[in-house]
């Protein structure tokens, strides 16, 4: 267990672990101009628990200083798990990439509170899954083809209030063959499906042709 506190304004807080552990953000505020502000390099279940009572901050920056065999997708990155608890408060702001990133599942309890602003990616981009038990999550993008929230899988929400405004439009690049390729902003994206049995999912998106819910469920 780590209990983290105090802040920097040219800092971050990098991970290297062979078993899961837990982080209580107890009152901090972070801000790394060169990437992630929090960067878990461990595979393993990476518990997230915000003090009762306190505010927690984390910024990126816009250049992210890369480093050969690392990834750092996001403001908040992990390679394992992410599962987020604690009735604090946790405040993200990217101009750089993600906010939220894992490369496996990102797990929010009830109780929580999360505010997630991006003008350059993603709200929470996940690989397996997202599961959304409670807690008040609210997203603001503000980037061309981003998402409130993205997964390569299945996002699952069973409680809480989720509110996301997206101002993003769609987003245009060209392929190895010069061909134009565009991708579409929206509130919440699957590649896979979506599956609500409880909470509220409050959704505004403004950009042109920008989506409320894109669902890709493949065929079997």
């Amino acid at each position: 267990r780590y209990i983290v506190t105090g802040s920097t304004s040219n800092g971050s807080l990098k991970f290297y672990s062979e078993r899961k552990f837990l982080v209580q953000l107890n009152g901090v505020d972070i801000t790394n101009p060169n990437g992630a502000a929090i960067n878990n390099q461990c595979g393993k279940s990476f518990y997230l628990m915000l003090n009762e009572g306190t505010v927690n901050t984390l910024r990126d920056g816009e250049e992210y200083a890369m480093i050969d065999g690392e990834d750092q997708k996001a403001a908040l990155f992990s390679e394992g798990q992410i599962l987020i608890n604690g009735k604090g408060r946790l405040n993200i702001y990217s101009v750089g990439k993600h906010c939220m990133a894992s490369d496996d599942y990102v797990f929010v309890r009830p109780g929580t509170k999360l505010y997630l602003n991006s003008t350059s990616g993603h709200g929470i981009k996940a690989k397996d899954y997202v599961y959304i038990k409670g807690g008040v999550i609210n997203i603001e993008i503000a980037a061309d083809g981003a998402k409130g929230i993205n997964c390569d899988s299945l996002i699952n929400i069973t409680g809480g209030r989720t509110t996301i405004i997206n101002t993003g439009s769609t987003k245009w690049e060209t392929d190895s063959l010069g061909n134009p390729v565009s991708t579409g902003a929206a509130g919440v994206k699957s590649d896979y499906n979506l599956n609500m049995t409880g909470g509220t999912l409050n959704i505004k998106c403004t950009g042109a042709a920008a989506k409320g819910v894109n669902v890709a469920e493949p065929f079997p």
